[in-house]
């Protein structure tokens, strides 16, 4: 086994390819794995300079759809550049390298947050807490006799 592909085994795990039972709408799910998946193809051709999505799929690192929605991924966010050759067949002509662009954060990983709404508005994001007195409760029996 290469390097290379313990390589990319260790970054399919580290950005969780395959993990299950995640609470995400269908639409996080797909940037989350377009992501990763882009994260695992930018890994690979470090290795391996310029790919078509064919030798990417022949390869085993992905499927050619998965290949193409990385590649579309990567190519939207600059990561990846179009290298077109001339004279060649309609497979073969667009080839991909890496532009050395990180992808950007996944914008799933942050939090919405109303802090700084509250802030503005003067609400305190931690509640005080105020000194209470001591309290009596007084019940009325049928009897009409107040009892403590």
């Amino acid at each position: 086994m290469s390097s290379g592909s313990c390589n990319i085994r260790a970054i399919k795990h580290f950005v969780g390819v395959g993990n299950e039972g995640r609470n995400h709408s269908a639409r996080e799910e797909r940037t989350m794995s377009a992501h990763a998946n882009a994260e695992i193809l930018l890994a690979w051709l470090a290795e391996h300079t310029v790919a078509t999505v064919s030798e990417i799929a022949a390869s085993g690192l992905m499927g050619s759809r998965t290949a193409s929605d990385a590649i579309q991924y990567a190519l939207h966010n600059g990561a990846l550049e179009r290298v077109v050759r001339a004279g060649v067949s309609a497979k073969e002509r667009v080839r991909y390298r890496s532009t050395g662009i990180a992808l950007p954060v996944p914008r799933t990983q942050v939090q919405p947050t109303f802090d700084g709404l509250l802030e503005a508005w003067g609400i305190a994001l931690k509640p005080i807490h105020l000194a209470m007195v001591n309290s009596r409760t007084h019940q009325i029996s049928d009897s009409g006799q107040a009892e403590e």
